[in-house]
């Protein structure tokens, strides 16, 4: 073609009009598999490549030093922003020398396989926000997502860069994100900068000549995007200098690549932000909608899913990406259908003779991979989606991607100049999508998925894909439908405001109406004036001194799975649900903000201690925006999978020496504890939450502790303040209208415990305060807390030690009953413990807790059996229909997990212990938990309001029994466990285990 220049011009060109790839696909088809282009003003003269032999011949001698067709636009731009560039290109517009030692610096930090290991924690906590995300925006009747769904996808790529290079979330998936908030308009930037660089780059442009319209636009963008991931950028190394000189280099990129060169750091992380958001993005919504339109692949990849997540909640870990065979081949197969670019771009750096053709040094050629990749030469049936074709079985196969031509298929390039993300990119789509598919199933029915082609490919087409939530034992499934926007060009001029996640208010009408009236709710009947007061008092009433388990029983047994308890003095109505349906909708309704019945009492108390708490109440009493603001500050150093890891080692030594005490105590004769070994399991576990929150010893376990001590005084009032909160908040009370008996007892409680944690909290912090200043916020929460606000880390520790001793304490001592009644279960837990301890006093480590999948397993199927609470609370924030009944808003609900999780019906053997039910190798036994319900069982909540201190929970748990069951044998002779219900469940049988040595 000896001068296109007219037939590119958009008004009249035959090509003017065409997208990228069908003008590629036009040169082709006319003019054959090697075509020349020239005289295009501005423009050197390129050649078009569609045969891969003549691919592998140029990358074969493109040498050490590969050049391409620079983004000379990028190029000027860094030029003209010296102060900012100082001379550096970075990698997309340099060549050369100048591209050799940039990437040389920049190499081992990011191509090598270990280089995902520290981040794949964190990119799997932004992907089940990102899950969240989804479920929290759908339209509630017909589960539709927005249609600003594409830009969703893009908040979810740029948080996961920004984790991976700075190891801090910017807030992208927050609710609500501003239309100006700097995470949107970083996104929209990015758009236009592709938009932009095509108009230039590609399209005829005379902005070499002059100033075009255009590139003053392309340079304001960039202007956009240097201020923005700059302060990024800036404030990483803020955060980086507090660091201890030792931790350097831990997680983040930004940590790994400053020891190399300050200012290589700074244009590197700059273009993984620019560069990792579409391309990212794109690509998994591609994947997205060729698993939604092929069912069969769909239900593989599931499988594969399930194998390797055996809950919907289980975490993506490094063996998780090592086992997902069939998802790896889903991602390749959708790329080369429908890949991220036309292809690569080479400039010939010596002269080279192609399909007997002389191709001179300097000219620039394009390899077509997205024509090749799809051609029936090299992939039969080119068009149909067969993950199958890339999987090792299918070698002697008429598909088997292994007869195709090595260098048909580069969606990454080939040699020194292929993509140096990569290994993020793979790392964050394999993490989305295998959570995406253990969660949903996805369904498409709005015809073909259109790209629009540019300087990259993105998704044009409305995507309408259906997402179904999968309920697991039932074959009823809940819809969800994703929708894609039209356009990218359209998302900075769209408002940024998403759905709620509430239904049409037309259609919750239609429900509404339809639904039963909240008075034809069964339950108790009120008597006039008296209501059900007389049904709890003693003597006469049929609740007198009752469990809240066998309160529960009995409502359900009477009247079914939902019971209405009213006519309470002191009450709010309440309703009862006992169907794991319901559970679901209640939490799927509940908002960014959920309510609960609050802790009263509690936020009474603080109220009036106004000098100390200052109007900030904590978790536990709060509510709406204030809860929200309040966790959101210290969500980041409770819930991140993270946050453990320095506190593994001072939890490990409390383990250890709780074993040394355990030993000490026991009877000589008959190795049985006392029956104060409860009270000793309670010092266990307020040990082990000082050790994390101060990183600091109380003393706890120290022998012959007096009765008067401050951990002994502590842990008395702990086990105090749930009993007297347990006959304020749930049995009938006065105290809202005088302080009654039991209010004024609570308050004298609450007293002592606040003196001792603010006297420990004091202490840490003059401890801090002595601290280098390079040390400040290695390892304890309340140094990590008290830099973001330290009336906030005061009150949030005090949360934590009133709320971590119970709790965790029971959850460990029905472990340990369950262990020491279940022979052949301790066995093969012992078998597991001497595996990853190999001596007793091994210390546990992170790797030690990543391979302990029968511990965990125990662990569950001990809570399920002998929960810490008897269920979950709420209070509905707006109108509802749950079970066909209404539900009017500022209603409370109480979703009763305790008794759903000894349902039969969600769990075979329900009484038996069984914690193979939980192993991923169980999935075809009857018993399995995959045939539950996913919400019949909630240990420990579920939502923006599910426990803040599981982590740390778990943590303490799974190091204790580890530790206890490597050393001794357990034994127990003494009957069926018995616990008292109240707020919280406690164990009221001594527990009297005997303890061998083995």
């Amino acid at each position: 073609m000896k001068n296109s220049s007219p037939n590119i011009l958009r008004v009249q060109g035959e090509y003017g009009k065409l997208p990228m790839l069908e003008m590629v696909d036009r040169l082709r088809k006319t003019y054959g598999d090697i075509v020349r282009l020239q005289g295009i003003p501005g423009r050197r003269r390129c050649v078009f490549l569609f045969d891969p032999n003549d691919c592998e011949k140029v990358y074969r001698t493109e040498g050490p030093w590969p050049s391409r067709i620079s983004m000379e636009t990028i190029k000027l731009y860094r030029e003209q922003r010296h102060e900012v560039y100082k001379g550096e290109s970075g990698l997309v517009s340099s060549q050369g020398e100048e591209w050799h030692r940039f990437r040389s610096k920049v190499n081992q930090h990011l191509m090598q396989p270990r280089t995902i290991r520290p981040h794949i924690g964190p990119i799997n906590e932004v992907a089940d926000d990102f899950i969240e995300r989804i479920r929290s925006i759908r339209n509630f009747e017909s589960l539709e997502m927005p249609a600003t769904f594409n830009n969703e996808m893009n908040k979810w790529a740029l948080e996961s860069m920004c984790v991976i290079a700075f190891d801090h979330r910017i807030g992208c998936l927050e609710p609500n994100l501003k239309i100006d908030s700097e995470p949107q308009l970083l996104i929209n930037n990015v758009h236009s900068m592709f938009d932009l660089m095509y108009k230039l780059e590609i399209l005829p442009s005379l902005w070499k000549l002059y100033k075009t319209q255009n590139l003053r636009e392309f340079f304001r963008v960039l202007d956009n995007l240097t201020r923005i991931t700059g302060k990024y950028v800036d404030q990483a190394k803020q955060r980086l200098a507090k660091k201890s000189v030792e931790n350097i280099g831990d997680r983040s990129m930004l940590e790994r690549l400053i020891s190399v060169d300050e200012h290589t750091t700074t244009v590197m992380i700059m273009d993984m932000l620019t560069a990792g958001v579409d391309t990212t993005s794109n690509t998994a919504t591609g994947a997205l909608y060729h698993i939604a339109t092929n069912r069969n692949v769909q239900e593989k990849l599931r499988k594969e899913a399930i194998n390797v997540l055996p809950s919907k909640t289980s975490p993506v870990t490094l063996d998780v990406l090592s086992n997902i065979p069939y998802l790896k081949a889903v991602l390749k197969e959708s790329l080369r259908l429908m890949p991220i670019a036309v292809g690569n771009l080479r400039t010939t750096n010596t002269n080279v003779a192609i399909r007997g053709y002389r191709i001179p040094k300097g000219d620039d050629l394009i390899m077509c991979h997205s024509l090749m990749s799809k051609d029936s030469k090299y992939f039969p049936n080119p068009e149909k989606f067969l993950p199958e074709r890339w999987l090792k079985d299918s070698a002697g196969t008429i598909h088997s991607a292994k007869n195709a031509h090595p260098f048909a298929y580069m969606p990454f390039g080939f040699g020194p100049r292929t993509c140096i993300g990569r290994r993020f990119a793979q790392l964050e789509m394999e993490t989305l999508l295998i959570k995406i598919v253990r969660n949903f199933h996805l369904e498409w029915n709005r015809g073909k998925l259109k790209l629009r082609s540019g300087f990259i490919n993105t998704v044009e087409s409305p995507f309408q894909g259906r997402l179904y939530k999968m309920i697991l034992g039932n074959s009823t499934l809940v819809r969800l439908t994703l929708a894609f926007s039209r356009s990218e060009t359209i998302i900075s001029k769209r408002s940024a405001t998403t759905a709620t996640g509430v239904q049409s208010q037309s259609t919750f009408d239609v429900e509404w109406k339809a639904a039963k009236p909240y008075e034809s709710i069964p339950g108790p009947k009120p008597l006039p004036v008296l209501g059900n007061v007389l049904r709890f008092l003693p003597v006469v009433g049929e609740f007198q001194n009752i469990s809240t388990a066998d309160l529960m029983k009995q409502l359900r047994q009477k009247y079914g799975d939902v019971v209405k308890l009213e006519g309470i003095p002191g009450r709010r109505r309440c309703v009862f649900f006992f169907d794991p349906v319901d559970a679901e909708k209640i939490y799927r309704t509940e908002g960014s903000w959920p309510s609960r019945i609050t802790s009263g009492p509690l936020k009474l108390y603080r109220k009036r201690k106004e000098g100390l708490f200052k109007g900030e109440y904590g978790l536990l009493p709060s509510q709406g925006e204030k809860w929200h603001q309040f966790r959101v500050k210290v969500n980041q150093y409770f819930m991140q999978p993270r946050t453990i890891l320095p506190h593994v080692g001072p939890v490990d030594q409390v383990a250890m020496d709780f074993v040394e005490m355990i030993c000490s105590l026991r009877d000589p004769e008959s190795l049985e504890m006392p029956a104060t070994f409860n009270n000793e399991i309670h010092k266990w576990a307020l040990e082990s939450i000082c050790v994390i929150a101060f990183d600091h010893r109380v003393g706890c376990l120290e022998p012959n502790l007096a009765k008067d001590s401050e951990p002994q005084v502590f842990i008395n009032n702990v086990s105090e303040m749930f009993e007297l909160m347990y006959k304020l908040e749930v049995l009938p009370s006065l105290w809202k209208l005088y302080d009654t008996r039991n209010l004024k007892k609570l308050f004298n409680i609450l007293d002592n415990m606040t003196r001792i944690t603010s006297k420990y909290v004091n202490q840490a912090k003059q401890r801090v305060a002595e601290k280098k200043a390079e040390d400040v916020g290695d390892t304890s929460i309340l140094e990590r807390l008290i830099s973001v606000d330290e009336q906030t880390s005061t009150v949030m520790i005090m949360d934590m030690l009133l709320a971590g001793v119970d709790t965790t304490s029971t959850a460990v001592s029905g472990a340990m009953w369950c262990i020491a009644t279940n022979p052949e279960a301790q066995e093969k837990l012992r078998e597991e413990a001497i595996k990853v301890l190999p001596t007793k006093t091994s210390p546990v480590t992170a790797k030690t807790l990543n391979n302990i999948p029968y511990l965990r397993a125990v662990i569950k199927e001990s809570l399920r059996l002998a929960p810490v609470a008897m269920g979950v609370l709420r209070t509905t924030n707006s109108d509802v229909v749950i079970g066909g009944y209404r539900i009017p808003k500022g209603d409370d609900v109480v979703i009763c997990h305790g008794l759903m999780s000894l349902d039969p019906e969600h769990f075979p053997d329900n009484m038996k212990f069984l914690p193979e039910r939980w192993l991923r190798e169980s999935s075809n036994s009857v018993s399995c938990t995959k045939n539950a319900h996913p919400f019949v069982y909630m240990p420990f909540g579920f939502g923006p309001r599910s426990c803040i201190g599981r982590r740390f929970s778990q943590l303490e748990m799974e190091t204790l029994l580890i530790k206890m069951v490597r050393n001794f044998r357990f034994e127990w002779h003494y009957g069926p466990l018995e616990m008292k219900n109240g707020l919280l469940n406690t164990i009221t049988t001594p527990l009297r285990i005997k303890f061998s040595d083995i």
